[in-house]
């Protein structure tokens, strides 16, 4: 049953994506520029964060469990800059679907091979033929909803 509960809350994150991508297009359009777009996505980010902090008020960590992170994890921040833009840049270009697909289509190649690897702690899950054809058929799809006519 848990894993259902994550699953959907996958769903329904996943079904808002192509929303907030459109809605952080439009910012870059309407404010000529897709940093702006980026900004603005990032700030309502951090008040939202701030709110739920306060709200739910979790341990603090120290500075010294902060400084002893590995530095390779504080890239997340520096590929969420480049999600949101880049989906910012293209979407106006090449629509939603195009943009997202081809998103979800990196996301999941890699996440086979993080999975497969147990790379960052991830429980290891094994390349297998079904995981292989699933990747294909999201390859496939990539091919048909980016065709026009």
């Amino acid at each position: 049953m848990k894993i259902f509960l994550y699953i959907l809350m996958m769903l329904v994150v996943g079904a808002l994506t192509p929303f907030q991508a459109t809605m952080n297009a439009r910012i870059g359009t309407l404010l000529q520029h897709p940093f702006y777009a980026t900004l603005t996505n990032f700030v309502v980010g951090l008040a939202a964060v701030l709110v739920l902090l306060l709200l739910l008020r979790p341990e603090i960590p120290s500075l010294r469990q902060v400084a002893s992170l590995p530095p390779y994890l504080y890239l997340g921040g520096l590929i969420g800059v480049m999600l949101v833009t880049s989906l910012v840049i293209a979407i106006p270009r090449i629509g939603a679907t195009n943009a997202l697909m081809a998103l979800l289509v990196g996301q999941m190649l890699l996440a086979v091979l993080i999975d497969h690897n147990g790379w960052m702690g991830v429980p290891e899950n094994a390349i297998s033929l079904s995981r292989i054809i699933g990747a294909g058929f999201l390859l496939t799809g990539l091919y048909l909803v980016q065709r026009t006519g």
